[in-house]
């Protein structure tokens, strides 16, 4: 596949848009959540997320994206904010889902489902594109899923006077062995090709779109933290 490609472009499978992974991690552990949180809060990278996932397609612009995200992360999520609006809301879960449809009566932007084969299913043809939004088992989960093509990686370092002092996290994004990589042509735990490559910045902007006005190139620096946004491509 190309480097880059638009989000119009859809090269996966006809009956679906395919699967974008999109989450913040520190770096170089890689930590996503600390107490079913995020560890830090970034007016950027939450409005670059808000426009990345809201984003018109152009090429259909009826449809709205949908997002796909496990229980815990839905809980997290405070409920006047939930379901988040302008997208498709999949939560999946396979426990109690009438408790889901309880806190979300009304709402016709909420799916329900048991994995995420289902999720996609439900989804079908109603959104321009699918992303994943966590938590760590799904992020791992659709990091295998053939449908997946790209992942939407906000790096954050921490700016702590003292120098080195990782981010406080307990939950990592672990399971994505191709960070950082090296000089030397990465290749995955079992000696195997290279399966991700991570893009250059023009890539990643060819790719969200001129809608997202957010996106600059980094370090971005934000209270006690930098970061920056990046695009990695699974290989052919």
């Amino acid at each position: 596949m190309t480097a880059a490609t638009t989000l119009g472009s859809v090269a996966v499978a006809k009956s679906s848009p395919g699967l974008t992974l999109i989450l913040a991690a520190s770096v170089p552990l890689l930590g996503i959540g600390k107490n079913n949180a995020l560890p830090w809060r970034l007016s950027g990278e939450i409005k670059y997320f808000k426009q990345v996932t809201t984003r018109v397609d152009p090429s259909c612009p009826e449809k709205p994206n949908a997002i796909i995200m496990g229980r815990k992360t839905w809980d997290s999520i405070p409920a006047r904010f939930r379901p988040l609006p302008d997208r498709i809301n999949v939560v999946l879960t396979r426990g109690n889902q009438a408790a889901i449809d309880t806190t979300t009566s009304g709402k016709d932007n909420v799916l329900v489902a048991s994995s995420l084969d289902d999720a996609i299913d439900k989804v079908g043809q109603k959104a321009a594109h699918i992303f994943v939004i966590g938590g760590a088992q799904i992020y791992c989960q659709a990091l295998d899923h053939p449908l997946t093509q790209r992942i939407l990686l906000t790096e954050v370092n921490s700016t702590d006077p003292e120098g080195v002092a990782p981010i406080d996290c307990d939950t990592y994004f672990d399971k994505f062995p191709w960070y950082p990589q090296s000089a030397v042509k990465p290749t995955s735990k079992d000696g195997g090709e290279l399966q991700w490559k991570r893009q250059s910045y023009e890539d990643l902007k060819q790719f969200v779109g001129d809608q997202v006005t957010s996106l600059q190139p980094g370090p971005i620096a934000e209270k006690a933290y930098t970061y920056e946004f990046t695009l990695w491509e699974r290989m052919a």
